[in-house]
């Protein structure tokens, strides 16, 4: 018998803000992932991201029901752990990386399997599904060091961007996604009672007929509107910058260095080094609401 461990694998991260969430039962799936930031993988389909993102949330919502001054911000699982972070108002970081895995391999149940795909029966249609055999080894990643790789992904984008919350709503100003909501939910009935008129299943009104009518110009206000949105350019900026990062980090081989943010070597000797990080760490503790990062040039 041979065993062979497999390395941890990244899965999935997404951003929301909950200030756009749309409350109405009857939204479409273009209003469902409003409040979506970022998600990564970005080719997943619009349908499962909202199930990803609604089951997040939906548990953090039920984890307030035990302790309303305590935020979930651990899950672990069986084969996977969920990191999910809250660093500006209403915005939420979540990522999920699949534990490392001990596989024991044996001749025989290669051949078994291979046996088993003989039998198959033919004209049976084979779902194309990500499996993960062998036994999970949990305990064996550090939801600390997870934490610290969505702190700094975070941070990252804040030193080059600006927060996230001002860029979406600049001084709390909601004015601009506030009318991208209304005339999605207006589009959205117009479509409505255009189906409906068209299948007979509603009677035709002059009113109806003049909703139905609106459904070029609201379509195009609303392409108009969200091309040059604040909340556009954030979401093309999250996609170049955090998807940079996230490309960078080697999930297979995290430890706990990536917490504490490693060991940072510089061209300089011992005591300018030492000197050098103790002015940092005064400053940050002596300016912490103001300073953002701190550089020697």
């Amino acid at each position: 018998m041979t065993e062979k461990i497999i390395d941890a694998k990244f899965k999935r991260c997404f951003v929301v803000d909950r200030s756009l969430s749309c409350e109405d039962e009857g939204a479409n799936n273009e209003e469902k992932s409003a409040h979506l930031l970022y998600f990564h993988p970005q080719n997943t389909e619009v349908e499962e991201k909202i199930r990803h993102v609604s089951l997040c949330l939906g548990l953090v919502d039920f984890s307030k029901t035990f302790d309303d001054s305590e935020t979930c911000e651990t899950v672990e699982m069986t084969d996977e752990i969920w990191v999910i972070r809250n660093p500006e108002p209403d915005i939420w970081y979540v990522m999920v990386v699949a534990l490392p895995r001990r596989e024991n391999g044996t001749s025989s149940s290669s051949s078994s399997s291979q046996n088993a795909k003989s039998k198959r029966p033919r004209g049976r249609r084979n779902v194309k599904k990500e499996e993960r055999k062998g036994e999970a080894l949990t305990g064996s990643l550090e939801p600390a060091v997870l934490h610290s790789v969505l702190k700094d992904m975070h941070e990252a984008f804040v030193l080059f961007h600006g927060s996230i919350r001002e860029a979406i709503h600049p001084d709390g100003n909601t004015t601009e996604t506030d009318v991208i909501s209304r005339t999605r939910k207006k589009l959205r009935k117009a479509i409505k009672i255009r189906d409906g008129l068209e299948n007979d299943h509603i009677t035709s009104t002059p009113e109806r007929l003049d909703k139905a009518r609106e459904i070029p110009v609201l379509k195009e206000k609303l392409e108009k509107i969200v091309r040059s949105s604040r909340l556009t350019k954030v979401r093309s900026r999250m996609r170049s910058a955090l998807s940079a990062y996230l490309r960078s980090v080697c999930f297979e081989r995290l430890h706990l260095f990536e917490s504490i943010r490693g060991f940072n070597f510089l061209p300089v000797n011992r005591i300018t080094y030492l000197s050098t990080q103790y002015f940092v760490n005064l400053l940050r503790d002596k300016f912490s609401d103001s300073v953002l990062s701190v550089t020697f040039l």
